[in-house]
């Protein structure tokens, strides 16, 4: 994933992506790991990979969403 110069390695599949309010961190979902990536955007790095489950194949990733303070991140799947 790279972004106005700046690089970094993510799992495979990257889909949606959330930036934290404050602007500090952003979500990526990785559909092929079934994680999410949390980047740290002061320093380009993963700073932890998140389980997200896999639901099976019928289930979709349909976005992220998060709380105002930026505290919580949410994945949401709707199964078809």
């Amino acid at each position: 994933m790279s972004a106005a110069g700046h690089a970094t390695w993510i799992p495979a599949a990257p889909q949606e992506v959330l930036v934290q309010p404050d602007g500090a961190a952003a979500y990526v979902s990785c559909d092929a790991s079934h994680q999410v990536a949390m980047l740290d955007l002061k320093n380009w790095t993963v700073a932890k990979l998140i389980e997200a489950g896999w639901l099976g194949p019928m289930a979709n990733n349909h976005g992220f969403s998060c709380t105002p303070s930026g505290q919580h991140a949410f994945r949401h799947l709707v199964r078809n």
